[in-house]
């Protein structure tokens, strides 16, 4: 499942009607998500695994459809003051810095704020479409 923007797994277990503790756990996982929690909140299309009995994939909503074409792109929010970029599959925040010709540990340190990210390093690997803030001068 891709989930919508602030969508916490507490909100998506409620959705599915599946257990929050199984969502967190198979989560965990990554390394995005070793501080994951019921009422963390997501970025868009962060990629959340869901619990194996749910078999009724129709319940999914159109915000959280998984979206090919976000991978690799870079988004401007001039009023937020950032880029999010969405990331291509075990592309690392290494790589992403050399593309943008940005520090990396800049992107480390800003994105170490989200919930998703309080484990990531240099040589992390991500998901596709898993978006990372990046500075935007």
């Amino acid at each position: 499942y891709y989930a919508a923007e602030n969508e916490t797994p507490q909100q998506i277990a409620k959705r599915f009607n599946v257990d929050v503790n199984q969502i967190i756990a198979d989560n965990k996982r990554r390394i995005e998500y070793t501080s994951l929690h019921n009422t963390a909140k997501l970025f868009i299309n962060s990629p959340i695994v869901l619990p194996i009995e749910l078999t009724d994939i129709s319940v999914i909503p159109e915000q959280g459809k998984y979206d090919k074409t976000r991978t690799q792109t870079c988004i401007t929010q001039v009023d937020k003051r950032r880029r999010i970029y969405y990331a291509a599959e075990n592309e690392t925040p290494q790589q992403i810095a050399k593309r943008f010709k940005v520090d990396v540990n800049q992107i480390i340190v800003d994105n170490k704020r989200r919930i998703e990210y309080k484990s990531l390093f240099k040589t992390a690997k991500l998901f596709a479409n898993s978006p990372i803030v990046l500075p935007l001068g």
